[in-house]
């Protein structure tokens, strides 16, 4: 069988999405013919090849006639493209390449990914309503199955578009074996010269407004001084428009001493930062997932959310969820001092739910 995965966006670029993507057609590429057919160009804009091999995954990278955000792009050849294929497996709900079953008639497959955005503009909100309420139903009703990554997510098909309940299955997100081993906890301790007895509270994303990092820094700014003094704030990932801002923001604060910056680092030192910290927090307003957290649990780490998005329901337990940077902030604080502690194996959790 031949498969195509269509997404606005893969590998090389990064982000929750773009690794799902790669990650299913890893699996998949063991059994059948895999093929992604994505953008031929990055968020920023620039050209990646037009043909790749990614192991038994082949890469065909269409030009972009249209890039309507960074996260959205147009690419009309995967149109033609897609009819070489007998199942097509499409990525992301509101891009133009989600009519490609409509015009080609090919068994399809989408997974939207959860594009509620509590911060998009005035305008694009306008645009969203209008093509939810003129054309989104019948582009949802155009596929066989819709794989919905949460429950939440789920409800919203059914109760913004009518989806009947049979068409839509629920499939979270899951996450590479690896991070189920154990790892070095010290490298990246060494690597940023954070002292073992410090309490080390890790964030793992794109430097984005979008990824609430402001709000955590905020939360562990407001925490008592005898407390934040020791603690460390190490935050990992690329920057994504928003790290000049960040560090404005720490050196305001006069947090430059216990807040890390670390960039973009190697896999191997990520699993270690995963295993060497104390409490793993995600920020985010919005995610469709958040595979991070998975990634912590696997560590068997305590994990923090904002009660939002599909973030929600991947916490185990509501006690972990928080509403604001002064909320969050309480939650570190009892964490902390060991009053916010249940007897949950977060690494069995993901080896049995996902």
């Amino acid at each position: 069988m031949k498969i195509a995965q269509i997404s606005p966006y893969f590998y090389p670029v990064t982000g929750g999405m773009e690794n799902h993507v790669l990650e299913i057609s890893k699996r998949l590429s063991r059994y059948y013919e895999v093929t992604i057919i994505t953008s031929n160009r990055d968020r920023n804009g620039n050209k990646l090849p037009i043909y790749e091999k990614l192991g038994k995954i082949s890469i065909i990278r269409a030009n972009t006639l249209i890039r309507t955000s960074e996260f959205s792009s147009f690419f009309p050849a995967a149109f033609e493209l897609s009819k070489n294929y007998d199942l097509l497996h499409i990525h992301a709900y509101r891009h133009p390449h989600n009519l490609i079953p409509i015009f080609t008639k090919r068994p399809s497959i989408l997974t939207p990914h959860y594009p509620v955005y509590p911060f998009s503009s005035k305008k694009r909100r306008f645009f969203i309503s209008i093509y939810d309420r003129i054309i989104g139903r019948k582009v949802l009703l155009s596929y066989q199955k819709i794989i919905a990554l949460t429950q939440g997510e789920k409800d919203w098909l059914i109760k913004s578009f009518g989806i009947p309940e049979n068409k839509i299955t629920i499939i979270p997100n899951g996450i590479p074996e690896i991070f189920l081993k154990k790892h070095n906890s010290s490298k990246f301790r060494e690597k940023f010269f954070i002292p073992k007895d410090k309490f080390l509270i890790l964030a793992v994303g794109r430097i984005h407004f979008s990824k609430g990092f402001q709000d955590l820094i905020l939360a562990y700014k407001i925490l008592p001084e005898n407390i934040r003094e020791n603690i460390i704030l190490a935050i990992v990932g690329p920057d994504g428009g928003y790290l000049t801002k960040l560090k404005e923001l720490v050196s305001l604060l006069k947090l430059e001493k216990n807040v890390i910056f670390a960039g973009e680092i190697s896999e191997d030192l990520k699993l270690s930062a995963y295993e060497s910290c104390d409490l793993f927090v995600l920020p985010s307003y919005w995610e469709g997932f958040g595979i991070t957290l998975l990634e912590a649990m696997a560590k068997d780490k305590p994990v923090l959310a904002r009660n939002a998005g599909g973030q929600k329901w991947v916490v185990p337990e509501k006690e972990f969820l928080f509403e604001d940077f002064e909320s969050l902030s309480e939650k570190i604080k009892l964490i902390y001092l060991g009053k916010l502690k249940k007897n949950l194996n977060y690494r069995e959790i993901v080896k049995k739910n996902y």
